[in-house]
């Protein structure tokens, strides 16, 4: 009877031991009455202390764990505020957005400075800054989602002064993130794309810090790109694709061998409405989840070997790891995942979506179609058309469009008859339609 009650106390220990995601309370974070809001990035820097940046233009420090966030940046007009990094010791701090805007911090956090001048970039939409990285106090930057000549920042003093290095666009026209692994070895995810062979998605290896790139995962089955890309140790890397032709596919990549070679691994299917799969975090080489412009998330506990659902999370596009059994999930609004007991309610939400691509028309089409969309907020939009055998592309707009109603017409009088899609990219997430063409 003994050896059983034994038995049974260390069940029960090790089942309130497992973790749990939980809603944090986030108090004090700003959203208007009917405005879609996402937190695209977060970053701790101790255990209590934390940023997130929302979509809406603000930046939040929270002094416990997320329980409470405190505005520390709001620039007026609102931006896009995409990426948020930190120092190793937690002192030096930079802010990336999506309409070129800058900002530093050297106190931790507490104040910040618009330091866009500091960041010297030439050609259309400079200094959008999708992804920061760093390692001890130099902090790195990519951008564009939505370029045409992909970008690499690099800052050796904290953010103070910074160089910018266009990556050859055989390797790549876009990058969304980037990620140290030692002082010389990042990698950076995005894709290419080109009018003759369609969008590949990609990750990049540099081995002197970005001075010079090599191209070691490439795949054009799925369009789109990588999207956001984390090393759990020196061996095992993860990335998310963000997929054109086919939505509701969520997939990852992974590595095992410091990134010298990745192999694609299905998850799942999600909404197929949006191209949704978008944020990954591993807390383990076992334990992960994918997120993205959907509803809950997917759960492995063997390495991406077989995945579940949850209904935990919604639209996460960012998760961070900090120690071995604490993460963080940023999307709407903030998620914790802790090996705590404590646990805080579950809150769902519904998904606001920023943008509303309308039927395409006519469909089918012989020559001319109408492409119409509203934005909720102001925001970057690509404006293309995709051959679903992902081999041909075709641009129609590209702009940094203010709230309302936009009206776009595309000529396909002179292109084969086929399926076809409009891929409509903005700062939230890329939203499809498929039409056809007959001749």
């Amino acid at each position: 009877m003994r050896k059983l009650f034994l038995l049974i106390s260390l069940f029960v220990f090790v089942t309130q031991a497992q973790g749990q995601w939980i809603t944090l309370q986030n108090t004090g974070l700003m959203t208007n009455f009917g405005e879609s809001v996402r937190y695209d990035d977060i970053y701790f820097i101790s255990a209590d202390t934390g940023f997130v940046v929302s979509s809406n233009g603000y930046l939040y420090k929270t002094y416990d764990g997320g329980n409470n966030w405190h505005v520390k940046a709001n620039p007026n007009p609102p931006i896009y505020f995409r990426s948020i990094e930190f120092s190793d010791n937690g002192q030096f701090g930079i802010a990336g957005t999506l309409s070129g805007v800058v900002l530093r911090t050297v106190d931790r956090g507490e104040t910040w400075t618009d330091i866009s001048n500091a960041v010297s970039d030439t050609g259309l939409y400079a200094r959008r800054m999708c992804g920061l990285a760093h390692w001890g106090n130099n902090i790195y930057g990519v951008g564009w989602w939505g370029a045409t000549v992909a970008r690499f920042y690099t800052s050796l003093d904290g953010g103070q002064t910074w160089q910018t290095s266009y990556i050859d666009t055989n390797l790549a026209t876009s990058l969304v993130d980037v990620t140290f692994i030692s002082a010389d070895t990042c990698f950076a995810t995005g894709f290419r794309l080109s009018a003759d062979s369609g969008s590949s998605n990609i990750i990049l290896r540099s081995i002197d810090a970005g001075q010079t790139w090599a191209k070691v995962f490439s795949d054009y089955t799925l369009g789109g790109g990588v999207w956001k890309i984390q090393f759990v140790n020196n061996s095992i890397g993860v990335g998310s694709i963000e997929p054109w032709y086919n939505p509701d596919t969520v997939v990852m990549v992974k590595t095992t061998d410091g990134g010298n070679t990745w192999h694609l691994i299905p998850v799942g299917h999600k909404n197929p409405d949006f191209a949704g799969a978008q944020g990954i975090g591993f807390l383990t080489p076992s334990k992960g989840w994918v997120g993205g412009y959907f509803s809950g998330m997917f759960e492995t506990n063997d390495g991406g070997v077989t995945w579940d659902t949850i209904s935990e999370g919604n639209l996460c596009n960012r998760y961070f790891r900090f120690g071995t059994s604490t993460m963080y999930a940023s999307g709407d609004p903030i998620f914790k995942y802790t090996d705590s007991t404590a646990a805080v309610p579950h809150v769902t939400s519904p998904i606001p979506l920023g943008v509303h691509l309308l039927p395409i028309n006519p469909n089918p089409a012989k020559g001319k179609i109408k492409i119409e969309f509203d934005l909720q907020s102001q925001n970057n939009i690509v404006l293309k058309i995709v051959g679903m055998d992902s081999r041909r592309v075709y641009n129609v707009a590209s702009d940094y469009l203010k709230a309302g109603h936009y009206t776009y017409y595309w000529d396909g009088a002179n292109v084969s008859s086929g399926n076809y899609m409009v891929w409509l990219g903005t700062d939230e997430t890329p939203v499809v339609q498929k039409f056809v063409i007959l001749k």
